[in-house]
């Protein structure tokens, strides 16, 4: 199959389930390779705009020292999101929800799956949390495949446009 209808295939299926494309030069793999940070960044800002939103959490309480339930909540989902989805280690992330012992994020990891094994009614949309995070993190550049072409290069980015690309 050439490189054409590779696109025209990725295009297509792209269209029905809405997912946005990016296409990278060859200095951009060497950008993404120098600045991983930079798309982590993005990334764990994404997850802690869209969990405040969706818990109805104002963003500046994630970093409060607050007990209350549904803050502490949506901070451990953040947390464990930012872990599953980054390569952030744990205290960058403890520094993120301002400046926690990476022994908090350890316990908001355990928390969540723990929560999830037990039905804890607090991770009720944990699964539709989670697709939406993975999508826009497969979206972001988390793994590049280069396609090579005779006269161009072109990459396609993340995971799940990898196994599309390998669709039957």
């Amino acid at each position: 199959m050439t490189v054409d209808e590779e696109l025209k295939k990725l295009y297509d299926l792209s269209d029905l389930i809405n997912l946005r494309i990016n296409f990278l030069t060859k200095n951009d793999i060497e950008f993404l390779n120098k600045n991983r940070s930079y798309f982590n960044k993005h990334i764990a800002e994404f997850i802690i705009d869209f969990i405040s939103d969706a818990e109805n959490v104002n963003k500046k309480l994630l970093t409060s020292s607050s007990r209350k339930q549904e803050i502490v909540t949506a901070r451990m989902l953040c947390q464990y999101f930012i872990k599953m989805y980054t390569s952030f280690t744990l205290k960058q992330i403890g520094e993120i929800f301002g400046n926690r012992q990476y022994s908090t994020i350890i316990h908001a990891v355990k928390t969540v799956n723990n929560g999830l094994e037990t039905n804890r009614n607090d991770f009720n949309n944990f699964n539709l949390y989670d697709e939406r995070i993975r999508n826009y993190r497969n979206t972001v550049v988390a793994k590049a495949k280069l396609i090579s072409a005779k006269s161009c290069e072109e990459v396609f980015s993340g995971e799940y446009i990898d196994s599309l690309m390998d669709y039957k």
